[in-house]
Protein backbone atom coordinates (compact mmCIF):
# COMPACT_ATOMS: atom_id res chain seq x y z
CA UNK A 1 0.00 0.00 0.00
CA UNK A 2 1.15 3.82 -0.79
CA UNK A 3 1.30 6.19 2.22
CA UNK A 4 -1.70 7.87 1.73
CA UNK A 5 -2.90 4.47 1.12
CA UNK A 6 -2.37 3.38 4.31
CA UNK A 7 -2.84 7.02 6.19
CA UNK A 8 -6.65 6.83 4.90
CA UNK A 9 -6.75 3.00 5.92
CA UNK A 10 -5.74 4.47 9.30
CA UNK A 11 -8.07 7.34 9.74
CA UNK A 12 -10.85 4.86 8.65
CA UNK A 13 -9.90 2.02 11.54
CA UNK A 14 -9.65 5.40 13.86
CA UNK A 15 -13.06 6.83 13.14
CA UNK A 16 -14.58 2.93 13.07
CA UNK A 17 -13.52 2.72 16.64
CA UNK A 18 -14.60 6.22 17.76
CA UNK A 19 -18.27 5.52 16.72
CA UNK A 20 -18.20 2.09 17.50
CA UNK A 21 -19.44 0.91 14.53
CA UNK A 22 -20.19 -2.62 13.50
CA UNK A 23 -19.38 -4.67 11.15
CA UNK A 24 -23.13 -6.19 9.04
CA UNK A 25 -23.30 -9.65 7.23
CA UNK A 26 -26.49 -11.38 6.10
CA UNK A 27 -27.05 -14.95 6.64
CA UNK A 28 -30.00 -15.65 3.82
CA UNK A 29 -32.01 -12.89 4.81
CA UNK A 30 -31.27 -12.47 8.76
CA UNK A 31 -28.94 -9.08 9.51
CA UNK A 32 -26.37 -10.17 11.70
CA UNK A 33 -23.48 -7.58 13.30
CA UNK A 34 -20.29 -8.31 14.72
CA UNK A 35 -19.73 -5.60 17.64
CA UNK A 36 -16.27 -3.93 18.56
CA UNK A 37 -14.69 -5.98 21.30
CA UNK A 38 -15.52 -4.89 24.95
CA UNK A 39 -13.25 -5.91 27.89
CA UNK A 40 -15.32 -8.46 28.68
CA UNK A 41 -15.45 -10.60 24.99
CA UNK A 42 -11.61 -10.24 25.25
CA UNK A 43 -11.49 -11.96 28.86
CA UNK A 44 -14.04 -14.65 27.12
CA UNK A 45 -12.54 -14.97 24.08
CA UNK A 46 -9.37 -15.46 25.53
CA UNK A 47 -8.97 -19.20 26.36
CA UNK A 48 -10.81 -19.68 22.66
CA UNK A 49 -8.10 -18.31 20.82
CA UNK A 50 -5.72 -19.94 22.70
CA UNK A 51 -7.51 -23.64 21.42
CA UNK A 52 -7.00 -22.28 18.04
CA UNK A 53 -3.00 -22.13 18.17
CA UNK A 54 -2.91 -19.55 15.34
CA UNK A 55 0.52 -19.41 13.38
CA UNK A 56 1.29 -15.76 13.84
CA UNK A 57 3.53 -15.50 11.10
CA UNK A 58 0.99 -16.87 8.51
CA UNK A 59 -1.81 -14.55 10.05
CA UNK A 60 0.24 -11.53 9.04
CA UNK A 61 1.45 -12.99 5.86
CA UNK A 62 -1.46 -14.69 4.69
CA UNK A 63 -4.15 -14.04 6.62
CA UNK A 64 -7.04 -15.21 4.96
CA UNK A 65 -4.90 -18.76 3.97
CA UNK A 66 -4.39 -19.11 7.96
CA UNK A 67 -8.24 -18.61 8.64
CA UNK A 68 -8.99 -20.93 6.23
CA UNK A 69 -6.79 -23.66 7.85
CA UNK A 70 -8.48 -22.56 11.39
CA UNK A 71 -12.31 -23.52 10.30
CA UNK A 72 -11.37 -26.04 8.45
CA UNK A 73 -9.54 -27.72 11.77
CA UNK A 74 -11.43 -26.18 14.09
CA UNK A 75 -14.81 -25.26 13.20
CA UNK A 76 -16.76 -25.42 16.62
CA UNK A 77 -13.98 -22.77 18.18
CA UNK A 78 -14.54 -20.60 15.04
CA UNK A 79 -18.13 -20.84 15.00
CA UNK A 80 -17.98 -19.78 18.88
CA UNK A 81 -15.40 -17.23 18.58
CA UNK A 82 -18.31 -15.56 16.35
CA UNK A 83 -21.04 -15.62 17.99
CA UNK A 84 -19.49 -13.74 20.82
CA UNK A 85 -18.18 -11.15 18.38
CA UNK A 86 -21.72 -11.17 17.25
CA UNK A 87 -23.23 -10.64 20.25
CA UNK A 88 -24.60 -6.97 21.39
CA UNK A 89 -22.62 -5.47 23.88
CA UNK A 90 -24.63 -5.69 27.35
CA UNK A 91 -23.98 -7.91 30.12
CA UNK A 92 -27.62 -9.19 29.37
CA UNK A 93 -26.63 -10.36 25.61
CA UNK A 94 -23.03 -12.05 26.50
CA UNK A 95 -24.62 -14.41 29.25
CA UNK A 96 -27.86 -15.07 27.52
CA UNK A 97 -27.09 -18.83 26.69
CA UNK A 98 -29.86 -19.32 24.28
CA UNK A 99 -28.83 -16.37 22.04
CA UNK A 100 -25.48 -17.53 22.23
CA UNK A 101 -26.42 -21.12 21.31
CA UNK A 102 -28.05 -19.91 18.58
CA UNK A 103 -25.60 -17.65 16.94
CA UNK A 104 -23.18 -20.22 17.28
CA UNK A 105 -25.49 -22.81 15.30
CA UNK A 106 -25.87 -20.10 12.54
CA UNK A 107 -22.21 -19.32 12.41
CA UNK A 108 -21.62 -23.40 12.25
CA UNK A 109 -23.79 -23.66 9.36
CA UNK A 110 -21.85 -21.17 7.07
CA UNK A 111 -19.77 -22.41 4.57
CA UNK A 112 -16.43 -23.07 4.97
CA UNK A 113 -15.20 -20.09 3.12
CA UNK A 114 -17.93 -17.51 4.42
CA UNK A 115 -16.59 -18.39 8.37
CA UNK A 116 -12.63 -17.64 7.06
CA UNK A 117 -13.52 -14.32 5.87
CA UNK A 118 -15.85 -13.58 9.03
CA UNK A 119 -12.99 -14.58 10.87
CA UNK A 120 -10.41 -12.94 8.83
CA UNK A 121 -12.27 -9.88 9.68
CA UNK A 122 -11.96 -10.11 13.59
CA UNK A 123 -8.69 -11.10 13.67
CA UNK A 124 -7.66 -7.95 11.65
CA UNK A 125 -9.49 -5.38 12.69
CA UNK A 126 -8.36 -1.94 14.20
CA UNK A 127 -4.21 -2.40 14.62
CA UNK A 128 -3.98 -0.17 17.66
CA UNK A 129 0.34 0.04 17.40
CA UNK A 130 -0.11 1.60 13.92
CA UNK A 131 -3.24 3.96 15.03
CA UNK A 132 -1.04 5.20 18.41
CA UNK A 133 1.98 5.70 15.79
CA UNK A 134 0.38 7.69 13.24
CA UNK A 135 -1.46 10.46 15.75
CA UNK A 136 1.54 10.89 17.95
CA UNK A 137 0.11 8.91 20.90
CA UNK A 138 3.25 6.28 21.59
CA UNK A 139 5.44 9.53 21.67
CA UNK A 140 3.25 11.29 23.71
CA UNK A 141 3.29 8.03 26.26
CA UNK A 142 7.41 7.96 25.66
CA UNK A 143 7.64 11.96 26.76
CA UNK A 144 5.05 11.15 29.91
CA UNK A 145 7.16 8.44 31.34
CA UNK A 146 10.54 10.23 31.15
CA UNK A 147 8.74 13.31 33.15
CA UNK A 148 7.31 10.38 35.49
CA UNK A 149 11.01 9.24 36.16
CA UNK A 150 12.34 12.85 36.88
CA UNK A 151 9.52 13.67 38.90
CA UNK A 152 9.61 10.71 40.52
CA UNK A 153 13.53 10.88 41.19
CA UNK A 154 13.19 13.98 42.77
CA UNK A 155 10.58 13.61 44.82
CA UNK A 156 11.50 11.24 47.46
CA UNK A 157 8.29 11.57 49.66
CA UNK A 158 5.74 10.44 47.26
CA UNK A 159 5.20 6.69 46.84
CA UNK A 160 3.13 4.99 43.98
CA UNK A 161 0.95 1.82 44.94
CA UNK A 162 -1.21 -0.24 42.87
CA UNK A 163 -1.79 -0.67 39.38
CA UNK A 164 -0.64 -4.31 39.07
CA UNK A 165 -3.97 -5.59 36.90
CA UNK A 166 -6.63 -4.33 35.03
CA UNK A 167 -8.99 -2.89 37.41
CA UNK A 168 -5.79 -0.28 38.69
CA UNK A 169 -4.37 -0.06 35.43
CA UNK A 170 -7.22 0.09 33.44
CA UNK A 171 -10.50 0.31 35.01
CA UNK A 172 -10.46 2.67 38.31
CA UNK A 173 -8.75 5.35 36.02
CA UNK A 174 -11.83 5.20 33.89
CA UNK A 175 -13.94 5.16 36.64
CA UNK A 176 -12.50 8.53 37.91
CA UNK A 177 -13.19 10.03 34.48
CA UNK A 178 -16.71 9.01 35.46
CA UNK A 179 -17.48 5.57 33.61
CA UNK A 180 -19.30 2.90 35.34
CA UNK A 181 -18.39 -0.52 35.57
CA UNK A 182 -21.32 -1.73 33.08
CA UNK A 183 -19.60 0.61 30.46
CA UNK A 184 -16.45 0.12 31.12
CA UNK A 185 -16.60 -3.64 30.77
CA UNK A 186 -19.49 -4.79 28.73
CA UNK A 187 -20.37 -2.04 26.34
CA UNK A 188 -17.99 0.45 25.31
CA UNK A 189 -15.42 -0.64 23.06
CA UNK A 190 -11.95 -2.31 24.39
CA UNK A 191 -9.93 -0.06 21.63
CA UNK A 192 -11.97 2.93 22.56
CA UNK A 193 -11.66 3.21 26.03
CA UNK A 194 -7.70 2.32 25.85
CA UNK A 195 -7.14 5.52 23.49
CA UNK A 196 -9.10 7.32 25.93
CA UNK A 197 -6.85 7.06 28.41
CA UNK A 198 -3.94 6.87 26.15
CA UNK A 199 -4.46 10.28 24.73
CA UNK A 200 -6.55 12.36 27.70
CA UNK A 201 -5.23 15.93 28.42
CA UNK A 202 -2.20 15.84 31.37
CA UNK A 203 -0.37 18.88 32.69
CA UNK A 204 2.30 17.71 35.28
CA UNK A 205 4.18 20.78 36.75
CA UNK A 206 8.17 20.80 36.66
CA UNK A 207 10.59 22.85 38.52
CA UNK A 208 13.24 24.61 35.95
CA UNK A 209 15.99 21.87 37.68
CA UNK A 210 13.35 19.37 36.82
CA UNK A 211 12.67 20.45 33.46
CA UNK A 212 16.35 20.74 32.30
Amino acid sequence: LSTMEETKNIEKEFADIIIQRPHEFKVGRKSLYLYPLTLAKTLVLKSYMEALEIDMRMMQLEPHVECLRLVETKKDICAQILAIHATPNTRKDLYNGSGMKTRRRIMGSLKTEHLAALLMIVMTRENMDMIMKHYGIDEERKRMAEVMKVKKRDDKSTLTFGGKTLIGIFICQLKEMGYRDEEIVFEQGYDYLQLVLADRLSTIYLSNEELE
